[in-house]
Protein backbone atom coordinates (compact mmCIF):
# COMPACT_ATOMS: atom_id res chain seq x y z
CA UNK A 1 0.00 0.00 0.00
CA UNK A 2 1.80 3.28 1.65
CA UNK A 3 2.16 6.31 -1.00
CA UNK A 4 3.05 6.44 -4.57
CA UNK A 5 3.80 9.27 -6.72
CA UNK A 6 0.60 10.70 -8.57
CA UNK A 7 1.43 13.58 -10.56
CA UNK A 8 3.74 16.48 -10.65
CA UNK A 9 2.39 19.67 -10.60
CA UNK A 10 5.00 21.29 -13.04
CA UNK A 11 6.83 19.63 -15.81
CA UNK A 12 10.44 18.23 -14.83
CA UNK A 13 11.43 14.28 -13.98
CA UNK A 14 11.39 13.05 -10.46
CA UNK A 15 14.91 13.47 -8.89
CA UNK A 16 15.23 10.45 -7.14
CA UNK A 17 17.62 10.65 -4.32
CA UNK A 18 20.31 8.24 -2.54
CA UNK A 19 19.99 8.31 1.04
CA UNK A 20 21.63 5.87 3.58
CA UNK A 21 19.21 4.13 5.48
CA UNK A 22 19.17 4.08 9.60
CA UNK A 23 20.46 0.76 10.15
CA UNK A 24 18.26 -2.57 10.91
CA UNK A 25 15.15 -0.73 9.40
CA UNK A 26 12.33 -2.98 7.50
CA UNK A 27 11.62 -0.69 4.64
CA UNK A 28 8.32 -0.93 2.54
CA UNK A 29 7.65 0.65 -1.21
CA UNK A 30 5.80 4.00 -0.69
CA UNK A 31 6.65 4.43 3.14
CA UNK A 32 6.57 8.12 4.16
CA UNK A 33 9.60 8.93 5.65
CA UNK A 34 11.81 11.22 7.41
CA UNK A 35 16.08 12.13 8.30
CA UNK A 36 17.22 10.93 11.59
CA UNK A 37 20.74 12.09 12.31
CA UNK A 38 21.25 12.36 8.64
CA UNK A 39 19.86 9.34 7.99
CA UNK A 40 16.40 7.74 6.22
CA UNK A 41 14.04 6.64 9.21
CA UNK A 42 10.25 6.34 8.46
CA UNK A 43 7.56 8.20 9.88
CA UNK A 44 5.01 8.71 12.60
CA UNK A 45 1.74 9.78 12.97
CA UNK A 46 2.54 13.18 13.82
CA UNK A 47 6.03 13.78 11.79
CA UNK A 48 6.24 15.83 8.44
CA UNK A 49 6.80 13.65 5.55
CA UNK A 50 9.68 14.45 3.48
CA UNK A 51 10.75 10.92 1.05
CA UNK A 52 8.57 8.80 0.10
CA UNK A 53 10.86 5.35 0.09
CA UNK A 54 11.45 3.32 -3.32
CA UNK A 55 13.88 0.52 -2.99
CA UNK A 56 16.97 -0.20 -0.73
CA UNK A 57 19.97 -0.73 -2.99
CA UNK A 58 22.79 -3.33 -1.43
CA UNK A 59 26.67 -2.42 -2.12
CA UNK A 60 28.72 -4.84 -4.23
CA UNK A 61 30.54 -5.58 -0.92
CA UNK A 62 27.08 -7.09 0.96
CA UNK A 63 25.91 -10.28 0.47
CA UNK A 64 22.10 -9.43 -1.08
CA UNK A 65 19.84 -9.91 2.00
CA UNK A 66 17.06 -12.77 2.65
CA UNK A 67 14.54 -9.92 3.45
CA UNK A 68 13.91 -7.45 0.72
CA UNK A 69 14.31 -3.97 1.67
CA UNK A 70 15.94 -4.66 5.26
CA UNK A 71 19.05 -2.20 6.14
CA UNK A 72 21.47 -3.67 7.63
CA UNK A 73 22.45 -3.77 11.12
CA UNK A 74 26.00 -2.50 10.73
CA UNK A 75 26.85 -1.94 7.46
CA UNK A 76 25.80 1.32 5.44
CA UNK A 77 23.43 0.71 2.52
CA UNK A 78 21.87 3.32 0.12
CA UNK A 79 18.38 4.13 0.06
CA UNK A 80 16.35 5.70 -3.15
CA UNK A 81 13.99 7.96 -1.82
CA UNK A 82 11.68 10.53 -3.74
CA UNK A 83 11.59 14.04 -2.22
CA UNK A 84 8.17 15.44 -1.73
CA UNK A 85 8.46 18.12 0.55
CA UNK A 86 6.20 21.32 -0.42
CA UNK A 87 3.22 20.84 -2.97
CA UNK A 88 4.84 20.69 -6.38
CA UNK A 89 4.55 16.41 -5.76
CA UNK A 90 1.25 14.99 -5.23
CA UNK A 91 0.84 11.25 -3.96
CA UNK A 92 -1.68 8.65 -3.71
CA UNK A 93 -2.85 6.86 -0.50
CA UNK A 94 -5.47 3.89 -0.55
CA UNK A 95 -8.09 4.29 2.00
CA UNK A 96 -8.50 0.35 2.12
CA UNK A 97 -7.61 -2.30 5.18
CA UNK A 98 -5.84 -0.53 8.25
CA UNK A 99 -6.21 2.78 6.08
CA UNK A 100 -10.40 2.67 5.83
CA UNK A 101 -13.09 4.45 6.72
CA UNK A 102 -14.53 4.19 9.98
CA UNK A 103 -17.99 4.94 8.12
CA UNK A 104 -17.56 2.21 5.32
CA UNK A 105 -21.37 1.02 4.13
CA UNK A 106 -23.13 2.16 6.72
CA UNK A 107 -26.89 1.96 6.39
CA UNK A 108 -28.59 5.03 6.38
CA UNK A 109 -31.46 5.20 8.80
CA UNK A 110 -34.83 6.88 7.67
CA UNK A 111 -34.58 10.69 6.73
CA UNK A 112 -36.88 13.05 4.69
CA UNK A 113 -34.74 15.98 4.47
CA UNK A 114 -32.35 16.14 1.20
CA UNK A 115 -29.88 17.76 3.11
CA UNK A 116 -28.79 15.89 5.57
CA UNK A 117 -28.03 12.12 6.71
CA UNK A 118 -28.72 10.06 9.64
CA UNK A 119 -26.87 6.99 10.75
CA UNK A 120 -26.48 4.50 14.02
CA UNK A 121 -22.88 5.54 14.80
CA UNK A 122 -21.31 7.07 17.85
CA UNK A 123 -19.20 9.39 18.36
CA UNK A 124 -19.61 13.02 19.36
CA UNK A 125 -20.88 16.05 17.60
CA UNK A 126 -18.45 17.87 15.12
CA UNK A 127 -16.34 14.60 14.56
CA UNK A 128 -17.09 14.59 10.92
CA UNK A 129 -17.29 18.21 9.85
CA UNK A 130 -15.14 19.17 7.31
CA UNK A 131 -15.72 15.11 5.90
CA UNK A 132 -16.37 13.93 2.75
CA UNK A 133 -19.25 11.66 2.20
CA UNK A 134 -20.12 9.24 -0.77
CA UNK A 135 -23.12 6.91 -1.49
CA UNK A 136 -22.39 3.47 -3.47
CA UNK A 137 -26.43 3.40 -4.66
CA UNK A 138 -26.05 7.08 -6.38
CA UNK A 139 -22.51 6.85 -6.84
CA UNK A 140 -21.95 10.65 -5.53
CA UNK A 141 -19.48 12.38 -3.33
CA UNK A 142 -20.36 15.49 -0.95
CA UNK A 143 -18.93 17.26 1.81
CA UNK A 144 -19.82 17.55 5.49
CA UNK A 145 -20.92 20.91 6.36
CA UNK A 146 -21.70 19.82 10.00
CA UNK A 147 -22.54 16.93 12.28
CA UNK A 148 -24.27 16.63 15.61
CA UNK A 149 -24.75 13.38 17.77
CA UNK A 150 -27.53 12.13 19.70
CA UNK A 151 -29.13 8.77 21.04
CA UNK A 152 -26.57 7.03 19.33
CA UNK A 153 -27.13 8.54 15.63
CA UNK A 154 -25.03 10.84 13.86
CA UNK A 155 -26.74 13.37 11.69
CA UNK A 156 -24.97 15.20 8.70
CA UNK A 157 -25.38 18.13 7.60
CA UNK A 158 -24.18 18.06 3.31
CA UNK A 159 -23.14 20.91 1.47
CA UNK A 160 -25.58 19.66 -1.53
CA UNK A 161 -28.16 17.08 -1.90
CA UNK A 162 -27.51 14.26 -3.09
CA UNK A 163 -29.25 14.04 -6.67
CA UNK A 164 -31.61 10.97 -8.60
CA UNK A 165 -31.57 12.03 -11.70
CA UNK A 166 -32.58 16.39 -11.89
CA UNK A 167 -34.09 16.00 -8.06
CA UNK A 168 -32.63 16.13 -5.24
CA UNK A 169 -33.55 12.83 -2.64
CA UNK A 170 -33.16 12.07 0.90
CA UNK A 171 -31.08 9.48 1.73
CA UNK A 172 -33.16 7.08 3.94
CA UNK A 173 -33.23 3.48 4.49
CA UNK A 174 -32.00 1.38 1.62
CA UNK A 175 -28.77 3.65 1.01
CA UNK A 176 -25.75 3.32 2.57
CA UNK A 177 -22.65 5.64 3.08
CA UNK A 178 -19.02 5.69 2.92
CA UNK A 179 -17.25 8.56 5.12
CA UNK A 180 -14.16 10.02 6.28
CA UNK A 181 -13.44 13.46 8.35
CA UNK A 182 -11.32 14.89 5.56
CA UNK A 183 -12.37 16.70 2.01
CA UNK A 184 -10.10 18.47 -0.28
CA UNK A 185 -8.62 21.46 0.90
CA UNK A 186 -8.33 19.79 4.39
CA UNK A 187 -5.06 20.45 6.14
CA UNK A 188 -3.09 18.83 9.56
CA UNK A 189 -4.22 15.48 8.97
CA UNK A 190 -2.22 12.31 10.80
CA UNK A 191 -0.02 9.72 9.40
CA UNK A 192 -1.68 6.47 11.20
CA UNK A 193 2.58 4.72 10.26
CA UNK A 194 4.47 5.49 7.29
CA UNK A 195 2.31 3.67 5.12
CA UNK A 196 -1.12 5.80 5.02
CA UNK A 197 -3.40 7.89 6.85
CA UNK A 198 -5.13 7.82 9.71
CA UNK A 199 -8.58 7.95 9.32
CA UNK A 200 -10.16 8.12 12.09
CA UNK A 201 -11.64 11.37 14.20
CA UNK A 202 -8.11 11.52 16.12
CA UNK A 203 -6.19 11.77 12.57
CA UNK A 204 -8.13 14.97 11.46
CA UNK A 205 -5.88 17.21 13.23
CA UNK A 206 -2.27 17.42 14.88
CA UNK A 207 -0.68 16.54 11.68
CA UNK A 208 0.92 17.50 8.79
CA UNK A 209 -0.64 16.37 5.73
CA UNK A 210 -2.80 18.37 3.27
CA UNK A 211 -5.73 16.58 1.71
CA UNK A 212 -5.94 17.60 -2.52
CA UNK A 213 -8.97 14.79 -3.41
CA UNK A 214 -11.16 12.23 -1.45
CA UNK A 215 -12.29 9.61 -4.05
CA UNK A 216 -14.55 7.10 -1.69
CA UNK A 217 -15.82 5.00 -5.23
CA UNK A 218 -14.89 1.68 -6.26
CA UNK A 219 -13.37 -1.40 -4.27
CA UNK A 220 -9.67 0.81 -3.24
CA UNK A 221 -11.04 4.08 -2.34
CA UNK A 222 -7.96 6.59 -2.08
CA UNK A 223 -6.78 9.87 -1.60
CA UNK A 224 -4.62 12.31 -3.28
CA UNK A 225 -2.47 14.30 -0.82
CA UNK A 226 0.46 16.65 -0.66
CA UNK A 227 3.44 17.45 1.96
CA UNK A 228 3.66 20.93 3.00
CA UNK A 229 5.43 20.45 5.79
CA UNK A 230 2.81 22.67 7.79
CA UNK A 231 4.64 24.72 10.93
Amino acid sequence: MGFEIYRERSAGAESMQGIRPAANVQFVTGDACKLVGGDLAKCTALDKVFFLFSVLETPAALLRPTTPNLSDATAPMVALAEPVGGRDLIAKTQLIGTYAPLINGVACNANATTTQVLITFAGASGDYTGGSIYCPELNQHRNIVSDTQGGGVKTLVLDFPFMLGKNAVALTTGYTVIAVPFQAGSQGIRLLDAQGLDTSVVGKAGGTIRIESVDLSGAAPFALVSFPQLQ
